[in-house]
């Protein structure tokens, strides 16, 4: 049975991007040692969010929201209001 989930008032899911496993230098990073990053996909919103939607970009704090996982996806549900930037991108 497949299960999906629904935020409910102003929050959002997100997928987090991995988070960098080598440095600018080149020096490879143990998992044990890297940080959560701070950067996400919108995947879910609930019905009062206004200012993201479905495939944004999104910029948040380092530690906000609550990690879940759903049929072996990481998420991340917070509030609307945790998110900082959306991110564009300009060609």
């Amino acid at each position: 049975m497949s299960k999906t989930i629904e935020p409910l008032a102003d929050r959002v899911v997100l997928v987090r991007e991995k988070p960098a496993e080598v440095t600018a230098g080149g020096v490879l990073i143990p998992t044990t040692s890297q940080d959560k990053t701070d950067e996400g996909v919108v995947t879910a919103t609930g019905p009062n969010v206004e200012r993201v939607s479905v495939g944004d970009r999104v910029l948040f704090g380092k530690y906000s929201g609550t990690d879940v996982e759903i049929d072996g996806k990481n998420l991340t549900v917070m509030r609307e209001g945790d998110v900082i930037a959306i991110i564009k991108v300009s060609t």
